[in-house]
């Protein structure tokens, strides 16, 4: 399949249009958006295929390579099937989401010489668009090793760029198994280690670990395993260790991008840090920006929000507290998000999820445009650096997070207030009522109220009263 031919070469064996949405496979001829290449939204109801003409496959091994591109991560399955409808070659292909073209290459072994059609399928569940616009099959060389992916380092930074392990994944597309193949490791353009990788049988993959161990001094490097004259890169930013108070309004360009940013479905809703001003509305708690992760119809979130190491020197009781908010109304009734909160000394994402938050939230659309805190007090038994992590699963709700505060100081919260007046002119009889909450890292024991009539304090009282981190209070004076 080229843009040229893809038309007339391929079919679709279902689709429908409506309201302007087609779903199935359709081909797509649209040049002001430049776009010419085969469409695949998922159907509500009924299988669609996208299925070529007659080809001649020879017996032996046949390279398949799909040129594609995604709004997020699924898996395309590639069938052969002779005259009598059976299957004589079949191959999954994981993609993920690109707003550039890329590319996916399989090894389909076929057993017979034979003409078959080729039948291009999407998993169940893809919720996005999928745009095909190559196909090729082709005989494999020999050897043909790719580097996939940089699998370690996990994170994009670190506070500590000594001793890092790199990882890689590298696959065999050629069509013999490969001994003794060359792999490189570079850091900042200049090559770090040479290494052997293990045998990789045809079609196969592997994870290798380089014997060197990264020492990065503070900054951005960059990364690049090569095998061939493939290679994949990754940038990492290397920081040093925030100090304790710690507050993140996410207005510094600097000091946000130590968060890490973790999309491990690599779906196309992840936590960024953006300007969050919509219209006349400003979603910010502080300033104009704030960490931000959107939602999308049938994507169910799993993502993380990992703040950089903070050194917390003091022991005891500490007070983590952000604010929340969502800007979107849920499309489907009963569509909850959920933001689960931890302050551990690991920052892996695998090892946080297998303890328990030390508080979590929801967001339904009781929360749209209404900015709530959430706040909650741990003991911190030992000195060091400790990490914030956001998890946020559940569908439905965007959250905008801002003003995240990890300390030991004072802070009391309205809850709510009435009072007993009624419109006219005679207001000195007015009895308030307040309900308050102590959300900081210690006990408060005296509280003065104030009400302001046109920025005029008009009533005031001291109150003695002894309220815990977390306790509430209702009081009331004239």
């Amino acid at each position: 399949m080229t843009p040229a031919t893809a038309a007339n070469d391929w079919e679709s064996s279902f689709a429908y249009e409506k309201q302007g949405t087609v779903y199935g496979w359709s081909y797509v001829d649209d040049s002001t958006k430049d776009i010419h290449a085969w469409s695949y939204i998922t159907s509500p109801a009924g299988t669609s295929e996208l299925v070529s003409g007659w080809i001649p496959f020879p017996k032996g091994k046949v390279g398949c390579r799909v040129n594609y591109r995604s709004l997020s991560s699924g898996q395309l399955t590639v069938t052969l099937l002779d005259k009598d409808a059976n299957i004589v070659a079949t191959s999954t292909l994981p993609f993920t989401s690109s707003d550039n073209s890329n590319e996916i290459i399989a090894l389909l072994n076929v057993g017979e010489e034979k003409e078959c059609r080729a039948v291009l399928t999407v998993n169940d569940g893809y919720s996005t668009q999928l745009l095909v616009d190559g196909v090729s099959f082709y005989a494999p060389e020999p050897v043909d090793v790719r580097a996939i992916a940089i699998t370690s380092p996990q994170l994009s930074a670190y506070a500590d760029g000594g001793n890092l392990i790199v990882e890689a994944e590298f696959a065999n597309y050629g069509s013999e198994t490969v001994s003794g193949h060359e792999a490189k490791l570079e850091v900042d353009g200049q090559e770090l280690e040479s290494a052997t990788l293990p045998d990789i049988a045809s079609g196969a993959t592997v994870n290798f670990s380089f014997d060197s161990r990264l020492q990065l001094a503070d900054g951005t490097h960059t990364l690049a395993v090569i095998a061939g004259n493939d290679s994949v890169k990754k940038s990492l930013v290397i920081y040093q260790p925030q100090a304790y108070p710690y507050q993140e309004t996410f207005e510094d360009t600097v000091s946000w991008k130590w968060w890490n940013s973790v999309n491990k479905d690599a779906d196309p809703v992840y936590w960024t840090v953006m300007g969050v001003v919509k219209g006349n509305i400003n979603y910010a708690k502080n300033g104009t920006h704030a960490a931000y992760v959107s939602s999308a119809a049938n994507i169910v979130h799993d993502d993380w929000l990992i703040s950089p190491a903070i050194n917390i020197t003091k022991t005891g009781r500490q007070r983590l507290s952000f604010f929340y908010v969502t800007t979107y109304k849920a499309a489907s009734a009963g569509d909850v998000t959920t933001l689960d909160v931890y302050v551990d000394q690991k920052n892996n994402p695998d090892t946080l999820s297998e303890k328990t938050p030390v508080t979590t939230v929801t967001l339904t659309d009781d929360n749209l445009n209404v900015y709530r805190q959430g706040f909650v007090t741990i003991d911190v038994a030992t000195p060091g650096l400790y990490y914030i992590a956001f998890h946020n699963t559940g569908r439905g709700h965007d959250i905008v997070l801002d003003d995240v505060r990890l300390d030991n100081g004072a802070d009391l919260a309205v809850v709510s207030a009435s009072h007993t007046a009624t419109n006219g002119f005679h207001l000195s009889g007015d009895s308030i009522t307040v309900n308050l909450q102590n959300r900081g890292a210690t006990d408060i024991h005296t509280i003065t109220l104030r009400t302001l009539n046109n920025d005029s304090v008009v009533a005031s009282a001291v109150i003695d009263t002894l309220l815990h981190p977390g306790e509430e209070a209702t009081l009331s004076f004239d």
